[in-house]
């Protein structure tokens, strides 16, 4: 069985029904413009596929621009019991959140009088989702124009599921698959092109679907294919092809796109069909969907980009000046998927290089897809002599050039001190001397996974459209 989280908003006056508000004798609050306040049943933790549903939900909504209050209630229960189920769904929630790279906080009271305006505020300020338990009576009161959703796990099927075929079935592509099996309401799994048809992958698919060719993954017909391939000219021939076809292309490659993605975006636009490609930049991270908005949307100048952006040197950088020898490091971050067996590209700066591109490419538009930033050798010796050390990649403007460039140093920025193991962290200065950050898990499995994802679920919702980037 598949399922969808109904979102169904709920009217602009029953922002108005919590027992705590009253407007009248309330002042203004500075809380976030883009926030709204989201109801889940605690009965969604009993409901793996739900739960992780639900949890999607909102990571859509945070790389929308929405700040979130979510108000776990278990309905139908009284006293102790409530509160009980409400503290165990709301501990899941916070898991999960936490796994797909969400900046996350909990917010556990033992009188719903501790939930003060200012409390309220000040989670929301160090975290774009703050969970709490129905039973405190959290509101955010005096927010001018509040948006409230109410999330409910139903069986849904669409009337057309999306095609979608997969190249690569190894972190990313192995985590998409498992979700779009788990949702065969909403996509339809035409096909997974892999290198070697004779492994063992310990998949429930139809032994059909697997390929080992582009050639034969297109042939499928699908309506999107999802890059997820490790190797770069392959990645890019088959995001030409697809494009060239009129088949959407949702793509996790950055070596692939970084090759020539203005090119790339103005096949799409020649073919009618779309690239999206947040998964290719930042993990779980909505780097790409901030710039986007920023830039495009607002019509902002950006003046420069700064960032720890590969989370696999992050992780082992983090693991080194805890101690540990490199080659400790390295097998601890293959252990937990963030690694390749050869993990040279992330090292040396090979795939931020490529990563800066396509963030470039979003704040500077066509300029920045030329940047070129040159790898730095990464010395194991005097990473672990200097605390602090991170890999930093940045793209500033130089009078009428773009300068760029990638650096392993110590850093004395808190933002970047504080981004530990796959962490990332991006920095970005805008021409009205305004900084913003932007923060998430940049690697893993399940982030990529949901980023990825994310464009789908864009692509199956009529009317909806992923991030396209500047033009």
């Amino acid at each position: 069985m598949s399922y969808d989280l109904l979102e169904a908003v709920l009217p602009k006056s029953a922002a108005l029904q919590s027992p705590q508000a009253d407007h009248s004798q309330k002042p203004q609050h500075p809380w976030p413009s883009a926030l709204a306040v989201v109801k889940v049943s605690a009965d969604l933790v009993h409901q793996p596929v739900a739960l992780e549903l639900a949890v999607s939900a909102l990571y859509r909504r945070v790389a929308a621009g929405q700040k979130l209050l979510v108000l776990v209630f278990a309905f139908g229960q009284d006293g102790g019991m409530r509160k009980s189920l409400e503290q165990t769904a709301m501990a899941a929630f916070l898991t999960q959140c936490d796994l797909v790279g969400l900046s996350v906080r909990g917010l556990k009271v033992d009188q719903p009088s501790d939930v003060t305006d200012d409390v309220l505020a000040g989670a929301l300020a160090m975290a774009d989702v703050v969970i709490a338990e129905g039973a405190t009576g959290a509101w955010p009161m005096g927010h001018p124009d509040l948006d409230v959703v109410s999330l409910s796990a139903r069986a849904e099927t669409l009337e057309k599921p999306l095609r979608v075929a997969v190249a690569g079935c190894g972190v990313v592509g192995g985590g998409v698959v498992r979700r779009l099996l788990a949702e065969p309401g909403r996509y339809s799994l035409v096909g997974v092109q892999v290198r070697d048809l004779s492994k063992d992958r310990d998949m429930a698919i139809d032994p059909a679907l697997w390929v080992d060719n582009r050639e034969a993954l297109l042939a499928l017909q699908p309506d999107v294919v999802v890059d997820a391939l490790a190797d770069g000219d392959e990645g890019y021939a088959l995001t030409r092809e697809a494009l060239w076809r009129g088949v959407a292309v949702v793509s996790a490659n950055k070596q692939a796109l970084s090759r020539d993605l203005d090119r790339l975006q103005a096949l799409a636009s020649t073919a009618g069909t779309r690239l999206a490609y947040r998964a290719a930049v930042g993990g779980g991270t909505p780097m790409l969907e901030y710039l986007d908005r920023w830039c495009r949307l607002e019509g902002r100048t950006v003046v420069r980009l700064e960032g720890i952006i590969n989370g696999t040197t992050n992780f082992v950088l983090s693991q080194m000046q805890s101690g540990q020898s490199f080659d400790t490091a390295v097998n601890a971050a293959r252990r937990a998927g963030l690694a390749e067996a050869d993990p040279s590209d992330d090292l040396n700066g090979v795939d931020a290089a490529a990563k800066l591109r396509l963030l470039a490419w979003q704040a500077f538009g066509k300029a920045g897809a030329a940047i070129r930033a040159e790898p730095v050798p990464f010395d194991p010796a005097a990473v672990a002599a200097k605390p602090g050390t991170r890999q930093v990649a940045v793209c500033e403007r130089d009078g009428t050039k773009l300068r760029a460039f990638i650096r392993i140093e110590p850093v004395s920025d808190p933002v970047f001190l504080r981004c530990a193991d796959e962490q990332n962290a991006l920095r970005v200065v805008f021409d009205d001397g305004q900084v913003h950050h932007v923060l998430g898990r940049g690697a893993g499995r399940r982030p990529t996974t949901e980023s990825v994802m994310a464009d789908l679920y864009d692509l199956s919702c009529a009317g909806s459209a992923p991030v396209q980037g500047r033009m």
